[in-house]
């Protein structure tokens, strides 16, 4: 059983436990993030969720917003809490992780994004948007039917494919149509009242707003696990060159483990170090050997 810490779910209402990001996944994510493969990088970030929850039951259910705290409360057990942002100013700016967590669960804790519209015999749950990254707006409105009852009959919508999809969208009534907008309306004014991360002209960046249909989540997950590949490869160096460890086991580790152990290893270089300084001190603190006196000569 691996090491794992408790998450509150906000539109799930429940707790989860989440396991730490470790270096197998943050090595493949680099490497998506510094080719620019915003395709690629969206669907490993889907990928490493469905890796560090615990409960998988609950990953089909799981809301952009549910994601995105997933995503950046493994991050801040895994490599750190604290978070260096630069604005185009370049000035660096420390944020915490905990308290952009914070700030989204206080000010949603009491908001239900849930909402049931039922018109003649259809009836359509809907929720806020499950994919990480959407395409268009034509996505959003996929995205945000979570289930759809007809008669008797209750399909998951959020599990078909993008042909079923439009297929039953065409189909709906105008009417629900136009109660979808409404509701895709009501959510962007709420969440655009909500401030994640404060910026400023000081700051050199604008404020990071809590929208989950303009992306700007997804974006803010890019630039936080965005590193230098040189930098991971200097780490796998020292732990494997310098410290013995072996791959498989170097990438079972997090950033914050490895930071650990070079630390623990630096430590030992420096005791040795000074051991053998105080070592040589004493050698030549003792005292010299009497020169033997020079031999006389021999008369002839």
């Amino acid at each position: 059983m691996n090491f794992s810490t408790k998450l509150f779910l906000p539109i799930l209402k429940k707790e989860i436990r989440i396991e730490p990001i470790c270096n197998r996944y943050y090595f493949n994510l680099i490497k998506y993030i510094t080719n620019d493969d915003e395709e690629g990088i969206k669907d490993y970030l889907e990928y490493i969720i469905s890796q560090i929850v615990v409960d998988k039951d609950i990953i089909n259910d799981l809301s952009n917003l549910e994601k995105f705290l997933i995503l950046i409360s493994s991050k801040s057990f895994s490599s750190g809490n604290k978070i260096q942002i630069s604005g185009e100013n370049q000035v660096k700016t420390d944020i915490l992780i905990s308290s952009i967590i914070k700030n989204i669960l206080t000010n949603i804790e009491n908001y239900d994004f849930n909402n049931t519209i039922i018109i003649d015999n259809i009836q359509i749950n809907l929720n806020l948007p499950k994919k990480i990254k959407l395409k268009d707006e034509e996505d959003i409105y996929k995205e945000i039917i979570n289930e759809i009852k007809i008669d008797e009959e209750s399909i998951k919508f959020f599990l078909l494919t993008d042909f079923e999809k439009d297929a039953i969208i065409n189909s709906i009534p105008i009417s629900l149509n136009n109660y979808i907008l409404q509701y895709i309306k009501k959510i962007q004014e709420t969440l655009d009242k909500i401030v994640i991360l404060f910026g400023g002209e000081k700051r050199g960046f604008a404020d990071l707003k809590l929208n989950v249909f303009d992306n700007s989540l997804f974006y803010f997950l890019k630039s936080l696990f965005n590193d230098d590949l040189k930098n991971f490869y200097e780490l796998q160096f020292i732990l494997i060159n310098k410290i013995s460890f072996t791959y498989d086991h170097f990438l079972s580790l997090t950033p914050n483990d490895c930071k650990i152990f070079i630390n623990l290893y630096n430590e030992d270089i420096k005791k040795q170090q000074e051991e053998q300084k105080s070592s040589n001190a004493s050698m030549h603190s003792l005292p010299s050997m009497p020169r033997m006196p020079s031999m006389p000569s021999i008369p002839k």
